[in-house]
């Protein structure tokens, strides 16, 4: 069977897109085992200040922009195909992105908009970066569609920042998994049907929640990746 080849605009942080990539790789596996698709990854040389900022809803564009713009065109020469990136926050730069290759890239905001509008949510919380919240990302597009977003707290976003921020250095903790599921039960009090973890680091603690549903935007990416690899 002929595939597509993906590449991966990685290193938001390493972690996060290491699994990522086994995650593709499993569910490729499942639509054809005789062979493994070919997967192109570029780590992003991010300076770590910079990106602890960016965490935090501070401007750190001018450094995002020409580093996702570089990966993005070393991946197209390499020769991919299209190009996803597995991490929600810099997806506020992927027009620029988009501007600066001639092959598709995958939106991980677009990609979730569509499944939880083929799943029927019309009130979920988002779970993400304030640079996320910050720039609207997914609020703009999910109310066009009907979808009412419920934010956490000043407080509880700050302490989501600090979570993240650990977690991009592999220093989550079960703490952060519980204050992260203490956010997740406030937001249930709120009437949501769903939480989004529209941060693709927060699947590191694998949150869970007894009442809610929680859907991984990481999971929602790979899948439609997947998809992309094996279209005809």
């Amino acid at each position: 069977m002929e595939t597509k080849t993906v590449g991966i605009i990685g290193g938001l942080g390493p972690e996060t897109t290491a699994k990522f990539y086994l995650e593709v790789l499993a569910k490729a596996e499942i639509v054809d085992a005789s062979h493994r698709p070919s997967i192109l990854i570029w780590n992003v040389p991010m300076d770590i200040a910079i990106e602890d900022s960016f965490i935090r809803g501070n401007d750190e564009s001018k450094t995002y922009i020409k580093l996702l713009v570089e990966a993005a065109k070393k991946l197209e020469q390499a020769r991919a195909d299209f190009l996803v990136i597995p991490c929600n926050s810099v997806h506020v730069f992927i027009d620029k992105v988009r501007q600066a290759v001639s092959i598709p890239v995958l939106s991980i905001v677009e990609e979730t908009d569509a499944f939880l509008t083929k799943n029927g949510i019309k009130k979920v919380g988002i779970l993400a970066t304030s640079a996320t919240v910050k720039n609207r990302l997914y609020e703009e597009l999910l109310e066009q569609r009907g979808i009412e977003v419920v934010l956490p707290s000043t407080n509880d976003q700050g302490e989501l920042d600090a979570s993240i921020t650990r977690l991009v250095h592999n220093q989550g903790s079960e703490q952060d998994r519980e204050k992260l599921e203490s956010i997740i039960t406030t937001l249930s009090n709120k009437g949501v049907q769903a939480t989004l973890l529209a941060c693709t680091d927060l699947q590191l603690i694998a949150p869970s929640h007894p009442t809610v549903v929680i859907y991984d935007t990481m999971h929602i990416l790979a899948e439609s990746t997947v998809k992309k690899i094996f279209e005809e």
